[in-house]
């Protein structure tokens, strides 16, 4: 029975690697649109809790692109969320996806485990507050929605350290459709290595042998030919990544005064980053 259940896990891992690499991007429809060179499939968002999504996810089906809605509680607060005081919002936004009838991918409350968000380091309400979510797209028979679990690798913590918190944020495999961390590269980030943020990835591969995205992919412009050039090689062995999406999006970050770089750079205006970004998405895919 466990050599059957291996063959199972093995074969659904072969079966996810058999297909090409999905590209996807964080940004406006506009730039979306200018990107259609590169054929993308996913149109990623970053929307505040309470905000409706009818408009959103037909925007979305206009542009053939399939939905990830990084769905932000900023002011609702994990604890409510749990408790039931925000049911209401979230059994209307269940009733839309489901009724949407493709399938939208929801990155709630992401880098859950940095201390930059306000949902952040909270590791028991936001367990509680994700199956609260998932329980109420269920109840609504929402099983087009895909739920991605979205921890930082917050690069400069050990490993043993960074591995012991972050399974604290872990809502169970029953909860969780995908994975899709971060891996975003600020200026002051340069001492750590593509390879050492890799190295973090396939860990969570492993523990939780879920589909894996890179769901939030940016870098300070003044690395970008030398990282995306690295990216490519990373991925290169690493086909279990299934999707990449870029960030098109202004960097909020950047505006903390800390020493992030250039991020709000765009590949429209660079012809020899989109060639880089293309080529590390389809390597070893």
């Amino acid at each position: 029975m466990r050599r059957l259940a291996l063959a199972t896990i093995l074969f659904g891992l072969i079966a996810a690697t058999a297909q090409a690499r999905v590209v996807g991007f964080t940004g406006t429809p506009a730039a979306f649109r200018a990107l259609r060179p590169l054929a993308p499939r996913v149109h990623a968002q970053f929307v505040a809790f309470g905000t409706d999504w009818a408009a959103l996810l037909a925007g979305d089906h206009e542009l053939g692109a399939v939905p990830m809605i990084t769905w932000e509680p900023q002011d609702a607060g994990l604890r409510s969320i749990a408790a039931g005081a925000q049911d209401g919002y979230l059994a209307k936004i269940a009733r839309e996806v489901a009724g949407y009838r493709h399938v939208v991918y929801i990155r709630f409350a992401h880098e859950m485990n940095g201390n930059w968000y306000r949902w952040g380091n909270q590791p028991v309400a936001y367990v509680a507050a994700w199956r609260h979510v998932w329980a109420i797209f269920h109840e609504a028979g929402a099983s087009n929605a895909r739920f991605v679990w979205a921890p930082d690798l917050i690069a400069g913590v050990p490993r043993p350290r960074w591995q012991a918190e972050v399974q604290r944020y872990w809502p169970g495999a029953r909860y969780v459709s995908d994975i899709g961390t971060s891996l975003v590269s600020f200026a002051f980030q340069g001492a750590w290595p593509l390879s050492y943020r890799f190295a973090s990835i396939d860990w969570l591969a492993r523990r939780y042998r879920k589909p894996f995205w890179l769901a939030e992919v940016k870098v300070d412009s003044a690395q970008r030919y030398t990282w995306l050039t690295q990216l490519a090689g990373e991925l290169r062995s690493r086909p279990w990544i299934v999707a990449l999406i870029w960030s098109q999006t202004p960097s909020a970050a950047q505006k903390s005064g800390k020493a992030t770089g250039d991020m709000d750079w765009s590949l429209l205006h660079d012809p020899k980053a989109r060639r880089l970004l293309a080529a590390a998405a389809h390597s070893g895919a």
